[in-house]
C-alpha cells in the first residue's frame, strides 16, 4: 500500500474521494495522475490488503520505470501479488494497442529515414530478449515496399545471411533498404560481428545493384546508425 507520513500503509479507500486516481481522472483530465495512479486505472482493484496503487507502485518500482513494463511477459505479471490474470491481460492489452497505435502512426509518414525506423520499432523491439535483425525496402523512388521481420536470433547474437537479404529484396523487386536490429542488453554500440557483417553486404550490395541506406541499432531511447558512424541519442 502506499505509506503516509507516519510510515503506515495506505489504501485507496483510505485517501480522500477527490485524491482517488479514478475521481482525481473524471475531476481534472487524465494528465494530472502519475504513472503509478494511471497504471493503478487499468489495474481496477487489488486484493485482500494490496490496493491496486499497491500493485502499481510495485510494477514500476521494480521495473525501473513504467517504459520497461512493455518488456514483462504475461506470466511475470502473475508473479506479482495481489494482481488477477484479468487486470495482467488488461495491462498486456493497453501496451498491445499502445505499439500498434504507434506503428499505425508511423505508417502515414511519407518519407522513410533513420528517425523513422527508430520511432517506428523502438517500442516492440524492447519486448525480445534476443536479436532480431527486420529489414525496410524500398524501391527506385525510395518509396517503401514492404518491411518486415527476417531474423530472430539469441541473447548472444544472430547469424544473418546476406543471401536471405538479397532473396526478399528481389522478390519484391527492391532496390535500396535499411537493415535493424537490437541489443538485448539495450546498448547500441556495434559489435565486431555487426561492423564485419555489414561491410560484407555493403560489398556485395555492389555486385546485385542493391544499396543499403542504413544500418541502425536500435534501443528504447537511441540509435547507432552504421552510414553516420555514431550513435544519436532521440
Amino acid at each position: 500500500m502506499v505509506g503516509n507520513s507516519l510510515g503506515h500503509k495506505m489504501g485507496i479507500k483510505d485517501l480522500p474521494i477527490t485524491e482517488r486516481p479514478r475521481e482525481k481522472a473524471m475531476r481534472y483530465g487524465f494528465d494530472i495522475l502519475s504513472n503509478v495512479e494511471l497504471l493503478a486505472l487499468i489495474i481496477g482493484s487489488g486484493s485482500k490488503g494490496v490496493s491496486a496503487l499497491d500493485i502499481a507502485y510495485e510494477l514500476v518500482n521494480k521495473n525501473n520505470g513504467l517504459a520497461n513494463l512493455i518488456k514483462l511477459p504475461y506470466q511475470d505479471f502473475l508473479k506479482v501479488k495481489g494482481l488477477s490474470k484479468a487486470s495482467a491481460l488488461k495491462i498486456e492489452a493497453v501496451f498491445e494497442l499502445f505499439k500498434r497505435i504507434n506503428n499505425l502512426i508511423q505508417d502515414e509518414v511519407e518519407v522513410i529515414d533513420e528517425t523513422t525506423i527508430f520511432n517506428k520499432y523502438r517500442i516492440s523491439l524492447q519486448q525480445y530478449d534476443q536479436e532480431i535483425l527486420g529489414i525496410l525496402i524500398l524501391n527506385r523512388h525510395k518509396k517503401l515496399l514492404c518491411e518486415r521481420i527476417v531474423y530472430k536470433g539469441t541473447k548472444t547474437g544472430m547469424a544473418a545471411s546476406i543471401r536471405e537479404i538479397f532473396k526478399e529484396l528481389l522478390l519484391v523487386g527492391g532496390t535500396y533498404f535499411y537493415i535493424f536490429h537490437n541489443h538485448p542488453s539495450g546498448e547500441v554500440e556495434p559489435s565486431r560481428p555487426d561492423a564485419i557483417f555489414t561491410e560484407q553486404l555493403i560489398g556485395e550490395c555492389s555486385k546485385y545493384g542493391f544499396t543499403l541506406v542504413d544500418h541502425l541499432i536500435i534501443s528504447n531511447d537511441k540509435y547507432f546508425s552504421f552510414s553516420k558512424n555514431k550513435t544519436i541519442h532521440c
